[in-house]
């Protein structure tokens, strides 16, 4: 009996050619790549996407250059979503593209952050108190807008590592000292960044503190503000934890609480992303050539 083979020219198509044919109206390709990130992805999309008659599915890339690249094949009916990090802040040139879509957030984390929600799973944790209360004793808008304050020098140091393309080791803000309203110390921070600018070679210090300030007018020019750049999964979901915690709720973790956010949250803020996809036409089941 002969075996049919695919030749290797032919076998290096075959991803290509599968995910032309997603089962739904479009694949979206996420550069996340933690575990279970597509499952994130998929209810925050439901959320934004609610009764758009879209049907989708959600792949990690497993990184923003991979998700660039994979726009470079120009694969029929995918979406392409990516963080903002610093590159409007950096000017960083993108591919243009109707598919691809930048948040105008540092991260998607970062739109979890709703008063509504953080005070509701709140109540699911200690059922004791009302919603009213953790309204009032969390006061989240004004606690935020704390955290970003106190967290400027480290956004424009973390910014300005990445235009000098200088490895950052910040991984969480959880590295600094806390106040007791669950804000990062500014005393901390400064040591932090002092501690960079006196190590780094790729400028002068003088140079290093003016370039400094220079991003933290910049972020202040940006629509948004300075809180455009703060990061939910570096910054503000791991001092929510601290939060919770302070008021009793216990037993939260961070990528649990990612879902649970997701599943509550309104994303008012990401109509533009669901705008976007409806003026694409994927609810008809296929990818138009052109914007509308």
């Amino acid at each position: 009996m002969s075996h049919f083979q695919f030749s290797q020219q032919a076998k290096s198509k075959l991803p290509d050619f599968f995910h032309s044919l997603p089962n739904c109206d479009v694949l979206i390709i996420v550069e996340d790549s933690w575990q279970g990130c597509d499952l994130f992805y998929q209810t925050v999309l439901k959320r934004v996407l609610a009764d758009a008659d879209i049907s989708f599915e959600v792949q990690s890339a497993g990184g923003k250059r991979a998700v660039l690249s994979r726009l470079n094949r120009s694969i029929p009916r995918e979406f392409y979503l990516i963080d903002g990090d610093f590159d409007e802040l950096l000017s960083s040139s993108l591919l243009s593209s109707p598919f691809l879509y930048r948040l105008d957030r540092y991260d998607i984390e970062s739109f979890l952050m709703e008063e509504d929600a953080i005070c509701e799973i709140a109540v699911e944790q200690e059922p004791s108190r009302s919603i009213d209360d953790y309204v009032k004793c969390f006061g989240v808008n004004k606690w935020i807008a704390e955290v970003v304050e106190s967290s400027s020098r480290l956004l424009a140091c973390e910014a300005l590592l990445a235009d000098l393309k200088l490895k950052s080791d910040f991984k969480s803000v959880e590295r600094f000292n806390l106040s007791e309203k669950c804000v990062p110390c500014q005393h901390s921070i400064q040591q932090y960044v002092e501690g960079i600018k006196n190590s780094q070679t790729a400028i002068s210090m003088e140079n290093f503190e003016r370039r400094l300030g220079d991003f933290i007018d910049r972020m202040d020019e940006a629509d948004g503000g300075r809180s455009r750049w703060v990061s939910g999964k570096k910054i503000l979901i791991p001092l929510l934890l601290h939060l919770y915690r302070l008021h009793g709720c216990k037993n939260l973790y961070p990528k649990s609480l990612y879902y649970r956010l997701a599943k509550l949250c309104k994303f008012r803020d990401l109509i533009s992303l669901r705008q976007r996809m409806l003026a694409l036409g994927f609810a008809s089941g296929h990818r138009m050539s052109d914007p509308v």
